[in-house]
């Protein structure tokens, strides 16, 4: 968990369930505030978990071995991104659903597709 994160980078190995008590207690969550977004995020690993984001600016994620979906609410999740997320990139594949109601953000899939 990245809380009002600024300038942060974390490359090499990946991010694996931890056995918590949440369905996505192996994923990631980066977050801010309404006063101070998180930003300048650099993410570069083999495997990362669920992806939640919010009130992000700023951030480029690569997962070589893609994101794993969590299952929330009854369903695989992968990406989860509100409408505070702005100007983030991800290259990766999701497996499972993307539910990002981000802006001026994508995924781009190791096909060359675009997510928006």
């Amino acid at each position: 968990m990245l809380r009002g994160a600024i300038g942060c980078s974390l490359i090499g190995g990946g991010v694996y369930a931890a056995g918590g008590t949440r369905p996505y207690s192996g994923g990631i969550e980066i977050s801010g505030s309404a006063e101070l977004n998180s930003s300048g995020i650099t993410i570069i690993a083999d495997h990362l978990g669920y992806l939640h984001l919010s009130h992000l600016t700023g951030a480029k994620i690569l997962a070589s071995a893609g994101i794993a979906g969590a299952i929330v609410d009854g369903g695989q999740v992968a990406i989860a991104a509100d409408d505070t997320v702005d100007l983030v990139q991800i290259f990766a594949e999701p497996f499972g659903s993307v539910q990002t109601k981000w802006r001026r953000s994508s995924i781009v899939r190791p096909d060359g597709t675009i997510i928006n």
